[in-house]
């Protein structure tokens, strides 16, 4: 266990280099490279806007959350925002969390523990949204519209499937409102389910817990919750967008003229590329976001997309979603004379990270 601790960073970019070298060895390297030469890169300049843009309504709602603790201002937030996505870019194990909430600590002086259980909070909104997406996009994508080997002939899986997705929605959503309705009951049922905890953690755990508890106390309200919501709707709309528009930018528009099942499709994509890219050992999930987004594509029947077309998609398209924001972050780190390095090796943070 110790060696594992010590070595995770190491661990986490075998992980990652693993998958690189699978997805690299799975299609025409020179083909891919053609697709990627050939794209439109006026439109891949737009969706990178976009997906920038798409940090502000972030900052918003974490503005919001944060209102218990302390009234902030959004342009102050937004930075803080920027330089956690960019330490999810370069480090492992969604370090970039932590990254944001001890930055926010220096800059707002609020408690790392509050940063934290409001980010946490931001993730249960982004998983019920994306769940939200899926369903919506798997609803207007019959299963004839998919490859799907033994299972093609049966068309009873699909709505298997949906109901599936439909439970993790209604199951998601009630633990949210039951959460905002009722924060002593919430808080006593958490204190039961800790008992189950090892000691060391269960303490850390707990604060957490009821920092988080607290934060969505204010949600009681429905404007502001209705607002939380909406707020997390656009934030993903607008990465549908960013996927949208770099698939215009490779012409798969031109493969499958159906604009309105491409936006689902995209929207089906968005939910499942951003799911399994979220699993902590991987550095912004690269490697598990090509290959399962490729993989997806390819399932597709529609447009009958060629190995190394798809490819070439998920390629520039994470690069997409990931270096402008990590160029910003970097100068804005830059601005205020720091380094990502200087943060993660100070002794505070440290103390954070091992609790």
């Amino acid at each position: 266990m110790s060696f594992l601790k010590k070595h995770k960073g190491l661990i986490s970019l075998f992980f990652s280099l693993i998958l690189l070298v699978v997805f690299i060895f799975t299609v025409d390297f020179g083909e891919m490279f053609d697709s990627i030469s050939e794209a439109n890169y006026f439109l891949i300049t737009v969706a990178a806007l976009i997906y920038i843009f798409s940090l502000i309504p972030r900052s918003l709602r974490w503005q919001i959350l944060l209102e218990p603790a302390k009234d902030t201002k959004l342009q102050r937030i937004y930075p803080v925002v920027v330089i956690g996505y960019m330490a999810n870019n370069l480090l492992p194990f969604r370090i970039g969390e932590l990254v944001r909430s001890y930055y926010l600590f220096q800059k707002e002086k609020i408690s790392f523990s509050v940063g934290l259980a409001t980010v946490l909070i931001e993730r249960i909104f982004d998983a019920n949204t994306l769940i939200l997406f899926l369903l919506i996009g798997l609803n207007f994508l019959p299963s004839e519209n998919f490859f799907i080997t033994e299972l093609d002939s049966h068309i009873w899986w699909w709505g298997l499937f949906k109901i599936l997705i439909s439970v993790g929605f209604i199951v998601s959503s009630s633990i949210i409102l039951f959460i905002s309705i009722y924060p002593d009951k919430s808080e006593q049922l958490s204190r039961c389910f800790s008992m189950v905890l090892p000691n060391f953690i269960r303490p850390r755990a707990m604060e957490l817990i009821v920092s988080g508890i607290r934060a969505m106390q204010q949600l009681r309200s429905l404007s502001k919750l209705f607002y939380i919501i909406s707020l997390s709707i656009i934030i993903w709309v607008l990465e549908i967008a960013v996927f949208y528009i770099v698939a215009m930018a490779f012409g798969f528009l031109e493969l499958y003229p159906e604009y309105f099942k491409m936006a689902m499709l995209m929207g089906v994509l968005t939910a499942v590329a951003n799911i399994v890219s979220s699993v902590p050992a991987v550095p912004g999930g690269i490697g598990m976001f090509e290959l399962v987004s490729r993989e997806l594509l390819l399932l597709f029947k529609g447009m009958n997309l060629t190995r190394p077309l798809a490819s070439g998609y998920v390629s520039v398209l994470h690069a997409t979603l990931m270096i402008p924001v990590t160029i910003l972050g970097q100068f804005l780190l830059w601005k205020d004379s720091l380094s990502l390095s200087r943060i993660i090796k100070s002794e505070n943070f440290e103390k954070y990270q091992k609790q």
